[in-house]
C-alpha cells in the first residue's frame, strides 16, 4: 500500500515539478482522540515537523480521507494545500502538501 501511495504522489505535479523530482517528507496518519481535540495539537505537531525538516526538505506531504472534513480543514488551517486525489483502501483520499516556503 505504501509503495502505491510513494507512486501515487510521485506522479503529481506542484510549481510545475514532477514531485518524483523532489525531495519531500511523508508523515502518516495522525489520529487524535476525541477527548484531546481542539487543543492544537495538530499545529503543534506540524510546527515540530517543519522545525526539525524544513531544512531538509521543502515540502510535506500526507493525506486525508475525503470523509473526514474535520481533519481536511487542520490540514488547510497548518498551511497544506490539496495537489490531487488517489483512491485505494476503498476510500477516496486528498494528497496534501505542505510548502514550507509558503510559510
Amino acid at each position: 500500500m505504501l509503495d502505491d501511495l510513494f507512486s501515487q504522489i510521485d506522479a503529481h505535479h506542484y510549481k510545475e515539478q514532477l514531485l518524483a523530482d523532489v525531495d519531500y517528507v511523508v508523515v502518516g496518519q495522525l489520529c487524535v482522540a476525541k477527548t484531546h481535540r481542539g487543543l492544537g495539537l495538530v499545529q503543534q505537531l506540524y510546527a515540530h515537523f517543519r522545525a526539525s525538516l524544513s531544512t531538509n526538505y521543502p515540502y510535506l506531504i500526507t493525506d486525508v480521507d475525503n470523509k473526514n472534513p474535520r481533519s481536511i480543514k487542520a490540514h488547510i488551517k497548518t498551511g497544506f494545500e490539496i495537489i490531487g486525489t488517489l483512491h485505494y483502501g476503498g476510500s477516496d483520499w486528498h494528497i496534501v502538501l505542505w510548502d514550507w516556503a509558503k510559510g
